[in-house]
């Protein structure tokens, strides 16, 4: 489980997300900031310690594996960020 501290284009801030987190590798040095992420970890490890979810522009980088069924709202979210991303006439 994790908490989300930071607003961001897919999870509310505040909103408990039922995940896990499971990673083979490990940052050896963090040169960033703690308002870089997004996600506190309630149990496990994240990126850095119990914080985890980067976010830079409209992209969300975590070790956290989020359960799709248990968190439906990513859907939308995935597809309202596409449809804004569109129409704002860019090429990726």
């Amino acid at each position: 489980m994790v908490s989300v501290e930071r607003e961001n284009p897919y999870y509310p801030a505040g909103t408990e997300i039922r995940a896990m987190s499971f990673h083979y590798s490990r940052v050896l040095r963090w040169s960033g900031a703690q308002d870089d992420f997004v996600f506190r970890m309630r149990r496990g490890v994240g990126i850095h310690g119990d914080r985890d979810g980067i976010l830079h522009r409209n992209v969300l980088a975590t070790y956290t594996h989020i359960h799709a069924l248990g968190n439906p709202g990513w859907a939308s979210a995935l597809v309202r960020n596409a449809v804004a991303f569109r129409s704002q006439g860019t090429r990726a």
